[in-house]
Formats: structure tokens, C-alpha cells, sequence
């Protein structure tokens, strides 16, 4: 039982990723994600050194930008937009070639999403915490370890992965509540 167990563990592990991300529930109310529009997107890396979980050096000023560029591209920032989006990074965690042949996994961004309204600062998301993974699903065994991209794709796919998961979330929109519930 516990064999059968260890090799359920990398698909267990797998469909609980996907099925959180693909769960996910939009940040903000339909009517206002119907309204957004972003102005400037700003990305603050000063609480991580760099990527965890593979050999690749990729510097916080650099993980600023290309997580900047990202959110740029996803965002569709508009000069006369009427929100600014920061994102404070807690982590960027790529999963190493070893844990995807033990358990499999995707490689994902975390930290600290907040919109506020350009004109007043009040905040229309007040700071959020969001999680946006790659895109690829990260099998685990040989297979996984075999197709896993290099670190240097790994990242690019987790960077865009984020920023996708970041709009996404944004400007979907919860339902609106009906009155009296």
C-alpha cells in the first residue's frame, strides 16, 4: 500500500496544482473588472535573492524586469488608465529536474498583488496574495523529468505564467451579489 501510495504522490500532487489554479477565483467584482483600466504596473523584488529550486542566476533586478515586461503585455497598460497594479514578489520557485522525476510539480510565482485607483490611491484590490504557475503541467517520473524544459525556459514559462494568472484573476470578475445575500 505504501508503493501504491509513492507513486500516486507526483499525480496526486499534480492535479491538486491544476485544479488550484484552474480554480482560482477572480480578485475583484464583474462591474469593476468591467471597469479597469491599468495605467502603470510596478513589481517590487527587494524580499527574494533571486530563483530558488534550479541552478540558474537570475538576479532580483532582472526577475523585476521581465516580470514587469509581463504584466506590461498582460495588463494592456493605457496612459490614461485609471489604476496601478504593484506586485510585491515573495518567491519565484522553479521546480529542479530531481523533485520533478520524485514528485512532479510546476513552477510557479508568489507574492502581493495590489490595485489602486490612480487618482484618490485608495485601493480597489487591497494587497492580495496570488500565486501564478507555469503553464506547462510538470509530470512527475522520468517522463517528467525527461521533458522538463531547461531553467532557462522553465523561468520564461513561469514569468508568463504569472502575469496571464495576475490578468486573468483581474479581469474576469466575481458575479455580482444579488441584493439580500
Amino acid at each position: 500500500m505504501i508503493i501504491a501510495a509513492r507513486r500516486l504522490a507526483p499525480f496526486a500532487a499534480l492535479v491538486a496544482v491544476v485544479v488550484l489554479m484552474g480554480c482560482a477565483p477572480p480578485l475583484l467584482e464583474k462591474d469593476v473588472a468591467a471597469q479597469l483600466t491599468v495605467r502603470s504596473v510596478q513589481v517590487d523584488t527587494a524580499a527574494i535573492s533571486g530563483v530558488v529550486g534550479r541552478d540558474i542566476n537570475v538576479t532580483p533586478e532582472a526577475i523585476d524586469a521581465d516580470l514587469t515586461a509581463a504584466l506590461q503585455q498582460q495588463l494592456r497598460l493605457q496612459p490614461a488608465g485609471r489604476a496601478d497594479v504593484s506586485v510585491q514578489v515573495t518567491r519565484v520557485q522553479l521546480i529542479s529536474r530531481g523533485r520533478q522525476f520524485a514528485l512532479g510539480g510546476t513552477s510557479f510565482v508568489e507574492g502581493i498583488l495590489r490595485v489602486t485607483d490612480a487618482a484618490s490611491g485608495r485601493d480597489i484590490l487591497p494587497p492580495t496574495r496570488i500565486i501564478g504557475a507555469s503553464q506547462r503541467i510538470g509530470f512527475g517520473g522520468i517522463i517528467g523529468a525527461v521533458t522538463a524544459p531547461t531553467a532557462a525556459r522553465d523561468y520564461q514559462q513561469t514569468i508568463a505564467g504569472f502575469a496571464a494568472n495576475v490578468a486573468k484573476r483581474l479581469f474576469t470578475g466575481k458575479p455580482a451579489r444579488k441584493p439580500g445575500s
